[in-house]
């Protein structure tokens, strides 16, 4: 698929802020990203980026690459309220509208929790998407 300013590539940045973890350095990374040519993002964050909203996000915005960077557990990952997202759920969402691509980028994503059999990237991976 060729992308341009008329057909860009579109980015869904899921950038959740729970209150009690320190703040991550996400800012300058999404703008560069967004000053690339042919590249359109939606960012999610703040109190934007709760589990509902993280859903209507994925159902809606019709992304080619999705990208989850912030606070992880090795049993999920943490929306902006501190609730944990389990690599399955995550997947399970993912699967029924497969971008081309999803990145995680959080802490303990790929350890394996005691629980599971497999870690959040392991679990997206395991429904197809890369």
């Amino acid at each position: 698929m060729d992308f341009s300013a008329t057909n860009p590539m579109k980015v869904l940045a899921i950038i959740p802020t729970p209150p009690d973890l320190p703040p991550l350095a996400w800012v300058d990374e999404i703008g560069k990203l967004s000053a690339l040519y042919g590249v359109d993002v939606t960012v999610v964050t703040g109190e934007d980026a709760v589990i509902n909203n993280i859903t209507r996000y994925l159902h809606t915005s019709q992304a080619h690459v999705v990208l989850w960077s912030g606070h992880g557990t090795a049993d999920g990952l943490l929306d902006s309220k501190s609730y944990l997202v389990s690599g399955e759920a995550l997947a399970n969402q993912l699967h029924s509208l497969p971008p081309y691509c999803a990145v995680v980028a959080a802490c303990y994503s790929a350890t394996r929790s005691l629980d599971s059999l497999q870690s959040v990237v392991e679990e997206i991976s395991l429904q197809g998407i890369h």
